[in-house]
């Protein structure tokens, strides 16, 4: 083989080659490639392709670019770098853009180097090669970074393999603007981001580990010859298949930021290097990014505004409860004006006032891409909701706004407690949003939750309604509107034709307005889901909804709770669910019903096919109510949430809803919640528990079921296997009820959530709870509140993986 290479040269009579001069050829290491190769050249140092290349021209007009161009001729021919001319290209297409470079695909004419050709004493190449061209923004004057970025990639280009780092070609200029351009090796696939995207149900693990090998392959040569990446993120890691194996492959790219390993940061101030998007490519929500009160929070706004400039993929971006305040606001808005990518904008809770929702408004006359904007709990004055209603006049994009009001409450302990609010948007406010909706012709989903519009901003918006075609999602609940208000907007429901849900809960309407509402039901609409919760529409009102609901064969969801609706209404709205053949859930709490409107409803449920949520809580129901209800579990086939809470149905009446479960087959979610069960009916719960398999949630809080009632629940944890949340809490069970309760835990594989607050446990109990759940694998919260444990704390320190818990102690 040598001596046919040797035989190759041309000699003069003397019998020297005419080039090199050497007498013979020797077989040994080059000097330059370092391969083990018959040298011909330099004194019998250098093979043939490494002589042959350094006449290779390099003229890039840069010295430095030159001379690590020249430094790679010691590797192999296809890990060296070249220069190339611009005119080597054709077929040039943007296909992204990053921080500090245009990316580019190019069809390389000339093509990529494979080898030396003895024959014609040239390069072997793959010619018309398709190539990725990364262009350097305003690098016409060379700059350290620049030539960093090359030197890491001289450096970290191997010899003999490319450890899956993207190859570099070489290095171009584009003649008309001057900028300096990395030529590289083209990935079919893209990043590793828009492969997840495109891809994820049909990658396997088999296909999976081999990826993350390769990443971590490619950052461990990167770290092998000192250099920190400093920018690793999905963008920055692509994906090709292999022609031949079809398999995926996954390579590092882009050592714009890397630096070697020990060179310190330049200047004494932090830097943010990469791109902010890219914290994880697929967390949309920065709930897991720490950001500091007031100054930095804000500063870390207007940076993320800054790197939306750059981003093309973000499409979600939720910010809720950032401190965010003004300035980021504001640098947000000019970032969305002429932003094409993100539909979906959170900002609820911010701070943003005046200024910066202002100038939201004012981004939104020219976005065409935002679809969803929350801005809910901001401090919004009536001046910034008429810009937000200007730019609905004119956006044409924009199909879901929240504008929900902050407000606290004057005593949180309470039940009733009075909500406060921080300022309000006010009428004038109200008719502006009334005004756009006759004009705007996207949006479906309004917001305007505790904005104490008033009575004429109500009447605005009712007949805003009436010409709107689009809206299909209203909330006006918190906004004080009066009867006027309420019969204005029952007779918008009879003219609009597209609105589904209306959220009218916690005004003021009164029995007139609920009437109307009532034969706006009777007649044809569109409405499915309407909220009158705490509207005072008391006993004539129910009645009439009663009606209505006999003829109305749309709506699928009533929210009649808090509305003293009293006995006859109640009796009413049973023979109305026995013709209703299209209501799904109905929420009469705390309406007064007593027991004889109790038993009506129960023969309802017997008749109706529709019905799956009922919430019959605070009712005082009594005794007969809960047989009558308990009979109608027996019978019913389609109810899967039920509502009894604080009726005190007794103790006989459980039992009887006990013996339903174990016939019902339907029902998952049963609140039994302060109904003085007592210790028996807690033992027949126990016995139901292990013989029913569809119930998931049981709530029995406060209903004073005691010791045995607790152990004999512990021992149906051991063989349910469906139960996932179960409420103990106020049962008085004791420390031999714990301890069986600890016992069940370390067997039972189901349940998530555990209530035991104030069941005096005691020391003992808790510490076999504390060691229970060292065993049990599914628990993740539990509530210990008021039991009297002291070293439930010390147990469960010991744990290593008790991370998973939220334990309330």
């Amino acid at each position: 083989m040598f001596k046919g290479y040797a035989k190759d040269r041309i000699l003069k009579q003397n019998g020297l080659c005419i080039r090199c001069h050497s007498k013979t050829a020797e077989w040994a290491k080059c000097v330059n490639c370092n391969k083990k190769k018959v040298l011909y050249y330099d004194n019998e140092k250098s093979c043939a392709s490494c002589y042959h290349t350094r006449f290779q021209d390099v003229n890039s007009g840069n010295q430095d670019i030159d001379n690590l161009i020249k430094t790679t001729r010691n590797k192999q021919f296809r890990f060296r770098l070249e220069w190339i001319p611009f005119y080597d290209f054709t077929g040039i297409k943007r296909i992204g853009t990053g921080g500090f470079s245009e990316i580019y695909t190019a069809t390389w004419i000339k093509g990529i180097i494979k080898g030396w050709s003895r024959n014609k004493q040239e390069f072997r190449r793959v010619k018309n090669a398709t190539v990725v061209l990364k262009v350097l923004k305003d690098s016409s004057n060379i700059n350290s970074a620049f030539l960093k970025e090359l030197q890491n990639i001289v450096k970290s280009q191997s010899n003999s393999g490319n450890h899956q780092l993207i190859q570099c070609y070489g290095v171009s200029k584009n003649p008309n603007t001057n900028n300096y351009i990395f030529v590289m090796s083209y990935m079919s696939h893209g990043s590793l981001n828009e492969y997840l995207s495109k891809n994820f149900k049909n990658i396997t693990w088999h296909m999976k580990l081999p990826l993350l090998r390769d990443i971590v392959s490619g950052i461990k040569w990167i770290h092998e010859n000192k250099i920190i990446h400093r920018d690793i993120h999905g963008g920055n890691i692509l994906i090709c298949e292999n022609k031949l194996t079809k398999n995926i492959t996954s390579f590092i790219a882009d050592l714009g930021f890397s630096r070697p390993a020990n060179e310190d940061p330049e200047g004494s101030e932090p830097k943010i290097y990469g791109v902010m998007p890219y914290v994880a490519p697929e967390v949309t929500t920065l709930d897991d990014l720490w950001l500091n009160y007031d100054k930095l929070c804000s500063e870390a706004g207007k940076t993320l505004a800054k790197t939306l400039s750059t981003n093309f993929t973000l499409k979600d971006l939720s910010l809720r409860s950032k401190n965010l305040c003004n300035a980021s606001g504001i640098a947000l808005a000019e970032t969305l004006r002429d932003n094409t990518t993100i539909t979906s904008l959170n900002l609820e809770n911010n701070n943003l006032a005046d200024e910066a929702v202002t100038a939201m408004a004012k981004a939104l006359h020219k976005n065409a891409a935002l679809t969803h904007l929350n801005l809910n709990k901001n401090l919004l004055s009536h001046e910034t909701v008429k810009a937000l209603a200007e730019a609905l006049c004119k956006n044409s994009a924009l199909t879901n706004l929240y504008l929900q009001r902050r407000l606290y409450l004057e005593n949180r302990r309470r039940t009733y407690a009075k909500p406060l609010y921080e300022d309000e948007l006010g009428e004038s406010a109200g008719k502006a949003l009334a005004e756009a909706l006759c004009k705007n012709a996207t949006l479906t989903n309004l917001d305007l939750w505790g904005n104490i519009l008033g009575d004429s901003a109500g009447k605005a918006l009712a007949e805003g309604l009436s010409k709107n075609t689009t809206l299909t999602n209203l909330n006006l609940a918190y906004n004080k509107l009066d009867e006027s208000a309420g019969k204005a907007l029952a007779e918008a429901l009879s003219k609009n034709t597209t609105l589904t849900n209306l959220d009218l809960s916690r005004n003021n309407l009164g029995e007139s307005a609920g009437k109307a509402l009532a034969e706006a039901l009777s007649k044809k609409t569109t409405l499915t889901n309407l909220d009158l919760c705490s509207n005072k529409l008391g006993e004539s009102t129910g009645k009439a909804l009663a009606e209505a609901l006999c003829k109305n064969t749309t709506l699928t969801n009533l929210d009649l709770s808090y509305n003293k609706l009293g006995e006859s209404a109640g009796k009413a709205l049973a023979e109305a669910l026995c013709k209703n053949a299209t209501l799904t859930s109905l929420n009469l709490y705390d309406n007064e019903l007593a027991d004889s409107a109790g038993k009506e409803l129960a023969e309802a449920l017997c008749k109706n096919s529709t019905l799956t949520n009922l919430d019959l809580g605070y009712n005082m129901l009594g005794y007969s109510s809960g047989k009558a209800l308990a009979e109608a579990l027996s019978k019913n086939t389609t109810l899967t949430n039920l509502d009894l809470r604080l009726n005190k149905i007794g103790e006989s009446a459980g039992k009887a809803l006990v013996e339903a479960l174990c016939k019902n087959t339907t029902l998952t979610n049963l609140n039994l919640f302060n109904n003085k069960l007592g210790d028996s009916a807690g033992k027949e719960i126990a016995d139901s528990l292990c013989k029913n398999n569809t119930l998931t949630n049981l709530d029995l809080g406060h209903n004073m079921l005691g010791d045995s009632a607790g152990k004999a629940l512990s021992e149906a944890l051991c063989k349910n296997t469906t139960l996932t949340n179960l409420d103990l809490g106020y049962n008085k069970l004791g420390e031999l009820a714990g301890k069986a309760l600890a016992e069940a835990l370390c067997k039972n594989t189901t349940l998530t959530n555990l209530n035991l607050r104030d069941n005096k446990l005691g020391d003992l109990a808790g510490k076999a709870l504390a060691e229970a759940l060292f065993r049990n694998t599914t628990l993740t919260e539990l509530n210990l509140f008021e039991n009297l444990l002291s070293l439930v704390y010390n147990n469960l320190g010991e744990s290593s993986g008790i991370d998973r818990f939220k334990c309330h102690i």
